[in-house]
């Protein structure tokens, strides 16, 4: 899908601003000559974490040279120096008008995957609006779908079902509410969204736990029992297993099988280690400056 035809490019043109470069001259107050030499120093000042640097070098690149074949890699540029500060609305438009302007790209998949990323650093805790979460959702399997080949497609896979997971754990938030408020209907409603939309998520065992509240609060206590016998044996790893046996009166070992059986609503000092060990890997890009 991608070639190395752009970085050849780049090395050309790096390489005859060079010539043009003043020798005897350091520092930043003489910049580089040429659209070259702008992509050249702004790559320099991006390695460095100089973010704000490198971009005004980027936006004078495509200012003053706006057809240049270093427009699309400047571009995307900018929009990953937003992205490094944490500027992510900024980053995400940045992207966009990317795409705008250059739809059929050999990069787009990198764009697409930092729209998604974008929205997924935004994300909200479960009790706070999903807003973000669903936009992560849809970016990430945008990108999927358009470009299903993506070198990015792990990383865009383990991201949508934990963006996918925390839709799923909001709607179980939003059916115990009814159920507090005795609002059975929409409470089961609720827990069956989960069961049917958010499938192999983990969660399967709480919702069908909970809807087995619904029926039992409303008095149908045959509909609670057959409902917690289903919790046992479809789902014995769950910790709901544990509580649908002690709604019947018989005891019941659980045995959570790790990531599947544990909730993201508290996440532990090892799972907030591993998020900080993907930031930094997405950090770093391997044959290209941005």
């Amino acid at each position: 899908m991608r070639t190395a035809g752009w970085r050849g490019r780049v090395l050309l043109l790096v390489a005859l601003a060079g010539m043009s470069l003043s020798c005897a001259s350091k520092g930043r107050e003489m910049l580089p000559y040429g659209e070259a030499g702008l992509y050249w120093r702004a790559s320099a000042d991006f390695q460095r974490g100089r973010y704000a640097e490198a971009r005004e070098l980027l936006q004078a690149l495509l200012n003053q040279y706006p057809g240049s074949v270093l427009a699309a890699e400047a571009r995307l540029g900018v929009g990953r120096t937003y992205f490094e500060e944490r500027l992510y609305n900024e980053a995400r438009s940045e992207y966009q008008k990317y795409l705008q302007l250059h739809p059929a790209h050999e990069r787009m998949d990198e764009a697409l995957y930092y729209i998604a990323l974008a929205s997924f650093r935004q994300m909200e805790r479960v009790d706070r609006d999903q807003s973000m979460t669903r936009r992560a959702v849809q970016g990430f399997q945008q990108l999927l779908t358009e470009v299903p080949d993506t070198p990015y497609a792990p990383e865009a896979r383990a991201h949508l079902r934990e963006a996918r997971h925390r839709l799923g754990e909001k709607e179980l938030e939003v059916g115990s509410f009814y159920l507090r408020r005795e609002e059975y209907p929409a409470a089961a409603g609720r827990f069956n969204l989960v069961l049917q939309g958010y499938a192999g998520l983990g969660l399967e065992g709480e919702a069908l736990y909970l809807l087995g509240e619904v029926a039992r609060a409303r008095g149908a206590q045959e509909d609670a029992r057959a409902t917690y016998l289903r919790v046992i044996a479809e789902f014995p790893d769950s910790p709901f297993a544990v509580e649908a046996g002690r709604r019947l009166g018989v005891q019941v070992e659980a045995r959570p099988r790790g990531a599947e059986a544990r909730s993201t609503r508290n996440p532990s000092l090892l799972e907030l280690l591993k998020d900080s060990w993907a930031d930094f890997r997405e950090t770093v890009r391997v044959g290209a400056p941005f």
